[in-house]
């Protein structure tokens, strides 16, 4: 319904799923790079595209990936605001005095 409604075909007209990814395959990847190179051009010459904030989207693939526990997002958490504090104090020149638990926490 979505690429429908994108390709802007009438109600009661779908695509079939082989001819959508044969049209999809027959791109060539020097196609699209040079399709998105065009597009980015004139989008930055009309205005449309600001290169102050730019939004990218990408695509997920199933992997294996071991769910992170409780201790491990403690353990980052822990690493991350120590190395934070140890910048923060090295930036601004003023010592500041925490307990660092990174070896704890581990």
């Amino acid at each position: 319904m979505t690429y429908r409604t994108f390709a802007r075909l009438p109600y009661g007209v779908n695509p079939s799923r082989p001819g959508l990814q044969s049209t999809i395959r027959s791109i060539t990847p020097s196609s699209l790079e040079i399709l998105q190179l065009l597009l980015s051009q004139s989008c930055l010459k009309s205005g449309d595209l600001c290169l102050d904030k730019i939004r990218i989207d990408s695509t997920v693939v199933a992997s294996n990936i071991t769910p992170p526990s409780d201790s491990q997002l403690l353990n980052d958490g822990i690493r991350v605001l120590s190395r934070l504090l140890i910048k923060s104090s090295e930036s601004i020149g003023i010592k500041i005095r925490f307990t660092d638990k990174r070896s704890i926490a581990k």
